[in-house]
């Protein structure tokens, strides 16, 4: 079973306007949440950095607990990982158990 799915890199100024967008100029509506906060419903923003030591930071940060949205609404979180540097070089994965 080949579970591979395709990608493509919209590039180009002509894909640029069929998804109602200009190359190199981010537009307010780009930069909003996307949901209602209806049931079931939730975002999540995030940001990866690696640390001067070698280590790596990730934060997310949800509108809601994608485990707790039974009713719906919005109850924004925070939930920062950092991983110590343990493995050589970039070789392997910092997260426990994946490397």
């Amino acid at each position: 079973m080949n579970n591979t799915i395709p990608v493509e890199l919209y590039a180009q100024p002509e894909q640029y306007k069929m998804l109602g967008m200009k190359p190199g100029t981010p537009e307010v509506w780009e930069d909003s949440l996307r949901t209602s906060g209806a049931q079931g419903e939730y975002e999540w923003w995030y940001f990866d950095s690696k640390l001067e030591g070698g280590g790596n930071l990730v934060i997310v940060f949800y509108t809601i607990s994608p485990m707790d949205n039974q009713n719906g609404g919005f109850a924004p979180l925070c939930h920062a990982e950092s991983y110590a540097a343990r493995w050589h070089g970039n070789q392997g994965s910092p997260r426990p158990g994946r490397g």
